[in-house]
């Protein structure tokens, strides 16, 4: 579905990235992980067309995303949840509003004549929430009247709403304490089941990755140094940069 082939990117002359090679297959979920600096968030800009890259290609379905014209068609099908909940939410909007903006913008409501209100956009925001463990009564709040982790609901309800195929997930736990990450990693199971969508999660949580992912990507310095499945990254570990990452990973909870 997604196929990185020799990416590479460079900021005035610094080579951030370099020869980035990997795929993610239809509901596959791949982690990448790596420390701050690493390039994690560099290459999930290029495949969101955030940052152009300096050379290598980003495929989806056999397409280029760097020459495609018709852009919202694969706008539509990659979405992104960032790090910071509260930040990726406009203060202003009511959840209702977030909710119903990439329905409008993808085309997907089915009626304009009203452009916040109609019952059929209403219908659709409500069943976004109860997907994400909310419901219709977050309607009309603002982003500052819920928790983080709450809010963090709310964006990967936005995610949702225009039905993509693969969901970036950018240190999307990190903002939150140990018990909310462990309700929002069986979250992100439970839609994995039911959407049939892919991920690619990023993080520097080794154990968190661990947990989620079957496949993980080991990033350092611009370079994916390792590309094992979550087992073998414990019990079969080929670099050492990962052993390195693995000896500084606190014991953590099983969220099974």
């Amino acid at each position: 579905m997604l196929q990185i082939n020799n990416l590479s990117k460079a900021f005035r002359g610094k080579q951030v990235l370099r020869d980035i090679r990997f795929s993610v297959a239809p509901g596959e979920i791949v982690g990448l992980i790596g420390m701050s600096g690493s390039g994690k968030s560099t290459i999930a800009k290029c495949m969101l067309g955030l940052e152009k890259p300096t050379e290598g290609e980003i495929l989806w379905n056999g397409r280029s995303l760097l020459t495609w014209n018709q852009k919202s068609s694969w706008r539509q099908a990659i979405q992104i949840v960032f790090q910071d909940p509260r930040a990726s939410l406009n203060p202003r909007w009511t959840i209702q509003r977030s909710l119903a903006e990439p329905l409008i913008n993808f085309n997907m409501a089915s009626d304009k004549r009203s452009k916040w209100q109609p019952k059929e956009l209403d219908t659709r925001v409500q069943q976004l929430l109860l997907e994400v463990g909310l419901d219709e009564r977050f309607m009309q709040r603002y982003p500052d009247e819920l928790s983080t982790g709450q809010c963090q609901r709310v964006c990967i309800a936005r995610a949702l709403a225009p039905g993509p195929k693969l969901i970036v997930l950018d240190e999307p736990l990190s903002a939150l304490d140990v018990t909310i990450q462990a309700q929002m990693l069986v979250l992100l199971k439970e839609l994995h089941a039911t959407q049939q969508v892919s991920y690619l999660f990023i993080s520097h949580d080794i154990a968190v990755v661990s947990e989620l992912c079957e496949r993980v990507l080991v990033i350092d310095k611009g370079i994916i140094v390792e590309d094992n499945t979550a087992q073998g990254l414990i019990y079969d570990t080929k670099h050492a940069y990962t052993r390195k990452l693995l000896a500084d990973t606190p014991s953590y909870p099983n969220f099974d």
